[in-house]
């Protein structure tokens, strides 16, 4: 189809369309960005309460699996939440 219109917005569409695409690439970026650091900030939380319940081995103070779990929890959904956020494109 031919545009026989001597609007320019009409005639390119796509021009107008690039700084929204723009700025939907840079936020998508942002909040990738946001989400990689939540996550790695996690995996260093629950290493440390790793190290925080390391007076247990000299006593009996519970099961320390529990952290093992969330290590485990939070590499895997995590991971896969981090993953799903890539865009396809």
């Amino acid at each position: 189809m031919v545009c026989v219109s001597t609007d320019p917005a009409v005639q390119h569409p796509s021009a107008q369309n690039s700084g929204r695409q723009l700025a939907d690439v840079l936020g998508t970026i942002v909040l990738l960005v946001a989400h990689f650091l939540l996550f790695g900030a996690t995996i260093v939380l629950l290493g440390l309460l790793v190290m925080m319940t390391d007076p247990c081995g000299y006593q009996k103070c519970g099961d320390p699996a529990w952290l093992d779990r969330a290590m485990n929890l939070n590499l895997w959904a995590g991971g896969a939440i981090l993953f799903a956020d890539v865009p396809s494109r």
